[in-house]
C-alpha cells in the first residue's frame, strides 16, 4: 500500500517536470509584437462607401485602475 502511494507520488512529480521542461521548451521562442501605432495613424483607410478617413490617437484610462478601487481613493491621480 505505501509503495503504492509513493510510486503515485513520484511518477506525479515526474510527469510535472517533464511537461514543465517541456512546456519552457516549446514555448520560450514566441513573441508577440503588435502594430507599431505611429504607422497605423499615418494610413488612409477606406470605409463600405468609399470615404476615406485616419485614425486619431486618443488617450484612455487604464480598465485594471477601476477594478483595483483606484479611483475611490481622493487621492489617486491617473497617470497618461
Amino acid at each position: 500500500m505505501d509503495n503504492d502511494i509513493i510510486s503515485t507520488i513520484i511518477t506525479i512529480i515526474i510527469g510535472i517536470v517533464i511537461g514543465s521542461v517541456i512546456g519552457y521548451i516549446c514555448m520560450k521562442d514566441i513573441k508577440y509584437i503588435g502594430p507599431n501605432s505611429n504607422e497605423i495613424v499615418k494610413q488612409i483607410y477606406l470605409d463600405d462607401n468609399g470615404k476615406q478617413f485616419k485614425f486619431k490617437p486618443k488617450v484612455t484610462v487604464c480598465p485594471s485602475a477601476y477594478s483595483m478601487k483606484k479611483l475611490h481613493d481622493p487621492t489617486f491621480k491617473e497617470s497618461h
